[in-house]
């Protein structure tokens, strides 16, 4: 009877092992968030700084804002182009604020620019940058029964013991055969 019993404590013993040793191997998932990131910001006037500048001659700026259709003048075989000036057209044109949109879309990332100009100046170019981040993330989770197996050797008799067992968290049950004397030992054990 005591030899049955412990059979069956045996094998009822090695059963958990097992199903310890499974339960705890269990994958570990996996899943893909995407996360959209938008940046927004605006690069002031004080950081603008012309990289080249040229002053057009004056008769561009005659012919830019003309009043009325220029008047062609014969001299002494020369040919004079007059023409009046529309001041008011040059100040408005001077003071108008223009306002741009330029986007550009490369794989998964866009740029958008709004440049403004006005007094014949770039005042300030605010931008969005918009782009798309994948970031997988892996939830691992926390192995609550980790088995494990253990040898003993005593040196009085140089006997050796066969076990294994299950810390469940950080508490641990060791069950060890040490057949020279067909003896059992149970045992518990606290993880640090």
């Amino acid at each position: 009877m005591k030899r049955l019993l412990a059979i069956l404590l045996s094998v009822i013993f090695i059963t958990i092992i097992f199903g310890a040793f499974f339960y705890g191997q269990q994958s570990v998932k996996s899943r893909i968030v995407e996360k959209i990131v938008v940046v927004t910001d605006t690069i002031p006037f004080e950081q603008l700084k012309p990289v080249n500048e040229q002053t057009p001659d004056i008769a561009e700026v005659m012919l830019f804002v003309p009043k009325k259709p220029p008047d062609t003048i014969f001299q002494d075989r020369n040919i004079y182009i007059t023409q009046e000036i529309d001041t008011a057209a040059i100040i408005a044109e001077f003071i108008a604020r223009r306002e741009y949109f330029i986007r550009i879309d490369t794989a998964g990332v866009i740029f958008e620019f709004e440049p403004i100009v006005q007094f014949n100046r770039l005042q300030s170019i605010p931008y969005r940058l918009t782009r798309t981040d994948k970031e997988i993330t892996t939830n691992q989770r926390e192995r609550v029964v980790i088995p494990f197996v253990s040898v003993s050797c005593l040196t009085n008799n140089f006997e050796i013991g066969l076990g294994g067992g299950v810390f469940i968290r950080n508490l641990g049950f060791e069950y060890q055969y040490l057949p020279a004397g067909n003896r059992h030992l149970i045992s518990v054990k606290r993880r640090f």
